[in-house]
């Protein structure tokens, strides 16, 4: 995904178990070339029981993140619960060795209910 304003937005009070991971958010699919975006590459808003990247589970972790790159912000989460974000990929490319940058912080919580 690029070339949008939030990579991924989700904006509903009381969304639980959403699960997003394997995705090059901001990137183009072969995961190294970017476009610049506006926005966050995650924005999540009121959701509970979620998670983003790997599941903890130890089956297939290295394949569940997301490549998130080249937004103003790569994560960001207001009045989230029990929101899980593991073996994400925040300002790099596919293999984490490269820098393709975020304007600000990787990951913000802007108002916690909380953790």
């Amino acid at each position: 995904m690029y070339s949008f304003r939030h990579g991924i937005y989700s904006n509903s009070l009381g969304n639980a178990n959403a699960h997003v991971w394997g995705n090059y958010i901001g990137t183009h699919a072969d995961g190294f070339t970017c476009t610049f975006n506006e926005g966050s590459g995650v924005f999540v808003v009121g959701s509970t029981n979620a998670f983003f990247g790997a599941n903890g589970d130890i089956t297939s972790d290295a394949n569940e993140g997301s490549v998130i790159s080249s937004f103003e912000f790569g994560v960001q989460l207001s009045k989230c619960e029990g929101l899980l974000g593991a073996g994400n990929y925040a300002g790099t490319e596919k293999t984490g060795t490269i820098a393709l940058g975020n304007d600000w912080p990787g990951g913000e919580v802007v108002t916690r209910v909380s953790h």
